[in-house]
């Protein structure tokens, strides 16, 4: 156990140590928040590059919630929150139906409010607007 927390934790540090240079104003506290500008941090963090990566390193998905929860988080406690992450999708996919879903180690997550995410079907109106005023601006 202890080996596959210093394994996760070292590769967390690693992303952690890419991340922050890119901010020098930023101390090295272990912090995960460090990963963004603490002078104008972002309003949105998930999806930013920084849990893109660990998403990436990682096989996992981080939705908003666990987002704010890791940005506020140590970085050891961060990789503990991340190794249950991992269980815990590694549960999910172990079942029958969902395992035939599970992305390939490297895949592109594609979240499901991406518009990658979306059928081309569903981009397109499925009828033609009639004796509407915006007819003309969707020809």
């Amino acid at each position: 156990m202890e080996d596959k927390y210093q394994s996760v934790y070292e590769k967390l540090q690693r992303i952690y140590q890419k991340q922050r240079r890119n901010h020098p104003e930023n101390g090295d506290s272990k912090q995960m928040c460090c990963m963004w500008s603490t002078n104008d941090p972002p309003d949105i963090i998930e999806g930013t590059p920084p849990f893109d990566d660990i998403e990436e390193e990682f096989s996992i998905s981080i939705s908003d919630d666990v987002a704010l929860e890791l940005y506020d988080m140590h970085l050891d406690e961060a990789a503990r929150k991340i190794m249950e992450m991992r269980n815990e999708q590694c549960q999910y996919f172990a079942h029958p139906i969902r395992a035939k879903n599970r992305p390939e180690p490297g895949e592109q997550i594609v979240r499901a409010h991406s518009p990658a995410a979306l059928p081309s079907k569903l981009a397109q109106p499925a009828v033609e607007p009639l004796n509407s005023p915006f007819a003309e601006l969707t020809k």
